[in-house]
């Protein structure tokens, strides 16, 4: 079960830095279903030698996501809200 707390958690860190897919996978996988992250490679450099790296980007979904899952924070049962299971508003 993924949770609005741990996706509000996901997205924040997204937005924040670059986070390589392989840590979270099954989440970012199921994020980027719902078009709230994207994909994209990236170079990094480890002792002069280049490695590919996949990581997750913010869409202009998840950015929206992000506001709207935030001002549930500021409801009196945030940490009951935050424990349930998340449902994108927009999937049915």
């Amino acid at each position: 079960m993924v949770s609005n707390g741990s996706v509000l958690d996901a997205l924040r860190h997204v937005q924040l830095r670059k986070v390589p897919w392989y840590k979270r996978s099954t989440l970012f996988d199921y994020l980027r279903s719902l078009g709230l992250i994207e994909s994209t490679r990236s170079d990094y450099e480890v002792s002069g030698v280049r490695y590919p790296l996949v990581i997750a980007l913010l869409t202009k979904a998840g950015q929206n996501e992000i506001r709207r899952l935030a001002s549930l924070e500021q409801v009196a049962d945030w940490e009951s809200i935050r424990l349930e299971h998340y449902n994108h508003p927009h999937v049915h």
